[in-house]
């Protein structure tokens, strides 16, 4: 017997999941809302509302919620830990990438960028509205907050540095999207017994393509994006759930993750936008006024937040004609047994008949949306398809659902062309499909130890020392990677980026040590390590802090100079900084 008029069909599995992702997507909705507002954060205050919030919806599904029909106790038992097992591997994996110092790892400015705006969140509790502060961070000023929001605040509440905590909240993110692709085959694949082990093996087989998954983590340092595509995922799994059930909790949900993709990066929206109102419209048990108040909660409140977006930054629409370094697609990044999978599930899903309808209309809508940007773009003449290859990086998530329907499909075939007597035996042997899929990830070409990162515990010390004992625009950067140099003088000194040092600076390493042992250097230098200083140098030199190889130093023969003058964002502004 259902336990209300509005019974909510949800696996326990799935409760731990919608508890995280709620929490997440109300302390970015709710902190930019007040901070759009002009009201200071308070992060206790805000991480309380948003957990009772969360766990009031949560606890409300929870009393409602009834099982499948089709599943006993041992099922949902299964699925739960299946469930979390993935998600526990997969965040300990992209943890592990970064081991030992979790600083966040990455080879390109984007990630100096968001850490400039997430340090200025965490510093001041306030967005910046001062003009004055476009020379500093650039473009960040009118990007969407909710992820930087949730960084600054999630540091606050553990008293850590924002960077200390963002590679672990990515990876945190990364295993939500696996369990959210777990729960997602899990609704859609029809055999019963070997539910668990299959969506376990569809999930994981999200590491197969592994490029689109991993390199705006541990490369690009794409961060927003990283939390946009979690957040359009659980969108399309709100969609199925809804499809398959309908409960105004799923519509809720929609309305949750698709204000928190605005919030994140906008350019992810359509897809399970066009899949939620398509599935909402072809309802046709449905009176049109249900489907006009369906449409509405879901959509609705998007709908206002894409406006209010769009009013206040419609400068934003540039990023249209631009380009920038992003991964284009190829053959080579999935792999033809990938892609084999991929179509066995998409003749599948064609038989499987209505229950696959929003995966249908989901991967047309990103196929359609890949199609549209790269056009748009070309005609804007764009250095590149920077936005249109950006979607397919979403399109991957429907690839691989459709993958683990052709495993699913290649399952069934084997158990139905086996012998008789050898049936109960095969169907019992179900779990060695994820054994076989970590397997063949294990002998692919997924990093197989923790990379590099030029953003490093020492140096990030010495920086921050330098912050605040020495002038920050007078300070050269002995580091070998020209990022840590970058990441220096923006980020963790808070100089300018609209400057005549930054628009001239090489950030060459032998260039400036060459200065420092002749003449043209700054005042001040943080080095990365001070045994790769040659005695040239050393001699002119007078260590000032040191934290392991690195170092603080200044120059005591009197040819240090200073000369920009440009003021660090800290002399910026009246809003309060309380810097660490």
């Amino acid at each position: 017997m259902p336990r209300s008029a509005d019974p909510v069909v949800l696996a326990p599995a799935e409760l731990l999941t919608l508890a995280a992702l709620l929490l997440a997507c109300h302390v970015m909705g709710l902190g930019t809302l007040a901070a759009s507002a002009g009201v200071p954060l308070q992060p206790a205050v805000l991480l309380v509302t948003a957990a009772l919030i969360s766990t009031t919806i949560v606890a409300w599904c929870a009393r409602q919620s009834v099982p499948r029909s089709d599943e006993s106790r041992r099922d949902q038992l299964v699925a739960a830990v299946a469930a979390l097992l993935v998600m526990c591997i997969v965040a300990g994996y992209v943890s592990w990438l970064a081991w030992p110092s979790l600083f966040p790892v990455t080879a390109g400015p984007d990630l100096v960028h968001h850490l400039s705006l997430i340090h200025f969140i965490q510093q001041r509790h306030v967005l910046p509205a001062d003009p004055a502060f476009g020379a500093y961070l650039g473009e960040m000023t009118g990007y969407p907050p909710g992820s930087h929001i949730l960084a600054a605040m999630t540091g606050e509440w553990l008293r850590r540095d924002a960077i200390e905590v963002l590679h672990p909240l990515t990876a945190l993110a990364v295993a939500l999207k696996a369990g959210l692709l777990f729960h997602i085959i899990w609704r859609l694949l029809p055999n019963v017994g070997a539910r668990a082990p299959l969506a376990s093996a569809g999930a994981l087989l999200l590491f197969v393509p592994h490029s689109y998954v991993l390199t705006p983590v541990t490369h690009y340092g794409f961060y927003s994006q990283v939390l946009a595509e979690t957040c359009a995922v659980a969108m399309f799994w709100a969609v199925i759930a809804w499809h398959q059930a309908p409960t105004r909790v799923w519509l809720i949900v929609q309305a949750i993750t698709g204000v928190s993709i605005v919030l994140t990066w906008p350019v992810f929206l359509p897809a399970p936008a066009i899949a939620a109102a398509a599935c909402i419209t072809i309802r046709h048990t449905d009176t049109r006024r249900q489907r006009a108040t369906h449409l509405a909660i879901a959509l609705g409140p998007v709908a206002i937040v894409v406006a209010a977006f769009a009013a206040a930054r419609a400068g934003s629409a540039g990023i249209l004609s631009s380009g920038g370094d992003v991964l284009t697609p190829a053959v080579a990044l999935f792999g033809w047994p990938f892609l084999a999978l991929t179509i066995a599930g998409a003749f599948a899903a064609v038989r499987s008949g209505r229950r696959m309808v929003p995966l249908a209309v989901f991967t047309t809508a990103c196929l359609l949306q890949v199609a549209s940007l790269i056009v748009l773009q070309h005609q804007l003449r764009a250095t590149n398809y920077y936005l249109g290859f950006k979607t397919v990086h979403l399109l991957v998530y429907a690839l691989v659902v459709l993958a683990a329907l052709g495993l699913d499909a290649g399952w069934r075939w084997l158990l139905k062309g086996a012998p008789h007597v050898w049936r109960t035996s095969i169907a019992g042997a179900t779990w060695v499909v994820p054994v076989i899929v970590v397997a063949g990830l294990l002998r692919s070409n997924l990093p197989s130890a923790p990379l590099p990162s030029p953003l490093t515990q020492p140096v990030y010390r010495a920086g921050r020392w330098a912050r605040t004992h020495v002038p920050a625009n007078c300070v050269d950067y002995l580091v070998p990677h020209w990022l840590t140099a970058y990441w220096l003088h923006i980020d963790v000194l808070g100089n300018a980026r609209a400057s005549a040092r930054v628009t001239d600076a090489t950030y060459d390493f032998r260039q400036t040590m060459g200065q420092w042992i002749g003449t043209g250097s700054m005042q001040y230098a943080v080095v990365e390590d001070w045994d790769l200083v040659p005695r040239d140098a050393r001699d002119r030199m007078r260590v000032l802090e040191q934290n392991g190889a690195a170092a603080v130093v200044e120059r005591t023969d009197g040819g240090g100079a200073c000369s920009d003058r440009t003021p660090p964002i800290d002399q910026i502004g009246s809003a309060r900084v309380t810097g660490r």
